[in-house]
């Protein structure tokens, strides 16, 4: 019989009375382990899931199965996982399969998670922890991205550096070429200076020699020509060797020649002449072309006023901005009192010189006749 607190007695057949107390359930202290039993990639197979923690990345697909033997019913035994360094970190749902499956990992650490649970035993959930890495291609890992971005610095840093050697050589070529040419145009300059200048300095000289020995008009006269023409070349020959020097290749070369020009023509001829230059006057280059053609288009000018206009004053002035314009107005009679009222083949003329430097030619007829002639600078 049992009585209230649980205790039994029995009598046995030999007249004993046995006394039974309730004592405590006595559990078993065996805990089942958790652990991979292999790891399988493809055809290879490992069975030492300790040792292995490194996998290619060819390796990316695994199948790793896990064991937890309890001397129970195994197949009641559910799993779950987690692998962080995916893009899915989250706990699976339990499962009894043992075999976990990864498909086409990415390159990189990761951590399995994976957690056995015993729901008919009572046993305590066990957890396992397992690292590994995928490693990655060698065109993926860091060295080779170190060397390939030093590479791409080094091509550029090398096509930056032609790019501005090809650049100076050239510079350096085309500053050798135009050495060369100046160097050419000092040369005829001083060659006509000493050679045609002098011969033309005799010439001259002999001519007036001869006009004033001779005792006919004819032979005086012609010395006369000799003599006009002499100064005319040696005048013409003066403006050939000052726009051929490369010294003079200045806009304040241009401005103060070209003003000392037509105070000393007017001045011969009787004009009345009113030069008006700018109070600052930018030190500019200017090539020894752009400097002839604006020269002569001033000069062509002025004859063109004391052989056809009549007038009794001219004014010139001279603006600088980001280009230069020369303006000539003269007083004269205009296009409307000579014979070609169309300018003639002359200003033609001075409009192809200034074109052909990228200037603009423009004339305007209204008391006297207006030039403007601009070139860029």
């Amino acid at each position: 019989m049992t009585d209230k607190s649980n205790t039994s007695w029995a009598l046995s057949e030999s007249g004993n009375l046995l006394k039974v107390y309730p004592t405590a359930k006595n559990y078993s202290t065996f805990i089942p382990s958790l652990y991979i039993t292999q790891i399988k990639s493809g055809a290879t197979l490992f069975t030492d899931a300790d040792s292995i923690h490194d996998f290619s990345y060819r390796q990316n697909n695994l199948i790793i199965s896990v064991a937890a033997p309890s001397f129970y019913d195994e197949r009641q035994i559910k799993y779950s996982y987690q692998l962080t360094g995916s893009s899915n970190d989250q706990w699976s749902e339990p499962s009894a399969d043992a075999d976990l499956n990864f498909v086409n990992l990415a390159p990189g650490k990761y951590t399995l998670k994976i957690k056995a649970v015993f729901p008919v035993a009572g046993y305590p959930s066990q957890l396992l922890n397992y690292a590994f890495v995928i490693t990655p291609p060698w065109w993926q890992t860091w060295w080779f991205r170190s060397l390939l971005g030093i590479f791409i610095l080094a091509l550029i840093i090398f096509v930056v550096r032609n790019y501005y050697q090809g650049k100076l050589r050239a510079q350096r070529s085309s500053l050798e070429k135009q050495q060369a040419v100046e160097k050419e145009r000092m040369r005829i300059a001083s060659d006509m200076h000493d050679d045609l200048g002098a011969g033309l300095s005799t010439l001259r000289f002999l001519s007036e020699k001869v006009k004033r020995n001779s005792f006919s008009e004819i032979t005086r006269h012609d010395a006369d020509k000799i003599v006009v023409n002499s100064n005319e070349l040696v005048q013409k020959m003066n403006e050939i060797i000052w726009a051929l020097n490369e010294k003079n290749d200045t806009l304040e070369h241009l401005v103060f020649y070209t003003r000392s020009y037509a105070m000393e023509y007017c001045e011969e001829n009787h004009l009345d002449c009113d030069i008006q230059l700018p109070d600052n006057i930018p030190h500019l280059f200017l090539s020894g072309e752009v400097r002839r053609n604006v020269f002569l288009t001033v000069k062509e000018s002025l004859h063109n006023i004391v052989k056809h206009a009549e007038a009794k004053k001219v004014e010139i002035r001279f603006m600088i901005d980001k280009k230069l314009s020369v303006i000539i107005h003269d007083n004269g009679k205009g296009f409307s009192g000579t014979k070609n009222s169309d300018g003639g083949n002359g200003l033609r003329n001075l409009q192809k010189r200034i074109e052909s430097v990228g200037g603009h030619f423009s004339t305007s007829d209204g008391n006297g006749v207006i030039i403007e002639a601009t070139v860029p600078l």
